[in-house]
């Protein structure tokens, strides 16, 4: 929430392969991997540190409170 009020605009992220590269060229899923791979392809990495490979959770923000839209591999708990 401080990077998006600092930014003063909606942020869009991602947990795709971007389209120039290989699903391959990313052997991990480690923090370090992932930046040495995919930080010559974006402007900005925010570092989440290791995490396991899976599917993400997506959160709408823009109501009065966060709402979960899908659930990733981790339990979300918005209360």
């Amino acid at each position: 929430m401080a990077l998006m009020e600092t930014v003063g605009e909606p942020l869009l992220t991602t947990s795709l392969v971007l389209p120039d590269t290989d699903a391959e060229e990313l052997p991990s899923h480690e923090a370090e991997t992932v930046a040495e791979t995919m930080l010559k392809h974006v402007d900005l990495m925010l570092d989440a540190e290791d995490c396991p490979s899976g599917p993400t959770s997506v959160i709408d923000c823009t109501g009065d409170m966060p709402e979960l839209l899908r659930e990733g591999f981790r339990p979300i708990d918005l209360d």
